[in-house]
Order: structure tokens, then sequence, then C-alpha cells
């Protein structure tokens, strides 16, 4: 593999054979639940933080604070792009990214509208972590029974991840 290989973008193939499902869902919730308290808390904390940081001459935490403050305000300026998945005979394509069935061990299906609808796909190997995919209007019913011709199912599993839990319940994403 050369250097410049390194570098470049994960490259889709040209044909993942027939096209089972496709849907879109948006990168993430555009959170208009923000309350002015949600505001002035998140502002007290960040303020305490950096006062903290700054006290203990801990620069590389206050860099960061204000990094991840940065990519707050952006990410909370622009509009949330869709995110096209297709799932077909040869494997899955998120986006830009193409998951062959021959890496993954998997799925899972949570569901519980209109609070939970996420497809999980858990890789083979050291990967323990798994992707979770926003179902949005896609039939679950029709999408397990895709996946069952090429994965097994995880019926484990029965909730969200504990970091999407509370990406909700703090209004981060």
């Amino acid at each position: 593999m050369g250097l410049l290989q390194l570098f470049e973008a994960p490259r889709v193939p040209e044909d993942i054979g027939a096209i089972k499902a496709a849907w879109e869902f948006t990168e993430y919730p555009e959170n208009e639940s923000r309350s002015w308290k949600w505001y002035a808390i998140v502002g007290t904390g960040f303020v305490g933080c950096m006062i903290y940081a700054v006290m203990t001459m801990n620069w590389i935490f206050a860099l960061i604070l204000v990094l991840g403050a940065m990519i707050m305000k952006a990410q909370a300026m622009r509009d949330a792009r869709r995110i096209p998945v297709k799932v077909g005979e040869d494997g899955i394509i998120l986006d830009r990214r193409f998951y062959p069935y021959k890496d993954l061990s998997s799925f899972g299906i949570v569901y519980d509208p209109p609070v939970m609808k996420f497809l999980y796909i858990d890789f083979k190997g050291s990967m323990s972590q798994s992707v979770p995919i926003p179902l949005s209007d896609a039939n679950p019913l029709e999408l397990r029974n895709v996946l069952l011709n090429y994965l097994n199912e995880n019926l484990e599993r029965q909730e969200e991840d504990f970091e999407e839990i509370m990406a909700k319940l703090l209004k981060i994403l």
C-alpha cells in the first residue's frame, strides 16, 4: 500500500448488486427544543470549566473547550446533510462508505417509534463497536427480512447505545 493510498477516501464500488432497500436520514436531528435554560446551563458549565483550566494552567483542556464550542456553534449554524443508505446484495453503503457483508457479523433493529428507530450493524473481529443507522422512514420489517439473507440478527439488542441516550438527554446532537 502506497503512502497516497492511506489518505484516499474509501471507494464505494460501482455495483453492489441489486439494491434491496434504500432510505435517507438527516446527519443529526435539528434540535430546536433547546430552551434558554439549556443555554444557561451549558454556558455556565463552559465558563466554570474555562476558569478551572486557567487556574490550573491546563492550556490543552482550555483549547479543547474552545474547539468544542466552535464545533458546536458551526454545527448549529449549518443545515444537516441528508445521508443516503443503500442495502445491496454485496453489502451496505452508508454515505460514502461501503461495508461488505464479509466484514459484518450481525445486525439489530431497535424500533420503538417515535423515540427509537435504529439499525445497528456489528463488525467481525476486533472492532467491537457497532454502527447505528437511523431508520427514518424505512420499513423495519422489510429491512429485517432483507438483512436476514446476509447476516445473523442480534436479538439481544433491545435499546439504544448509552452514547445515543446521553446525547439525546443533553441535546448535543
